[in-house]
């Protein structure tokens, strides 16, 4: 809830100040989501699918970089 309120109000303000403390308010809330994610899928869902509910709870967080870097950069370090 609020993720939504903070976008709404961020949309209709005027004042940078207020932009500012909405962002954060928004923030606050998005920092929050991976961690319920966890929790929602190490006790709602049964034990032999925890580990692809996790996957794709932190895929999202794990594609910052492009593959194609982040393998080159392995190769790199392991000397091949």
């Amino acid at each position: 809830m609020n993720l939504g309120l903070s976008s709404v109000f961020g949309i209709f303000t005027t004042n940078f100040h207020i932009l500012l403390i909405v962002r954060i308010a928004q923030s606050a809330g998005a920092g929050a989501m991976a961690g319920l994610g966890l929790v929602l899928a190490s006790r709602y869902i049964p034990y032999e699918r925890q580990g692809r509910a996790t996957l794709f709870n932190t895929l999202p967080m794990t594609e910052v970089y492009p593959l194609e870097e982040v393998n080159q950069a392995y190769n790199d370090r392991r000397g091949s």
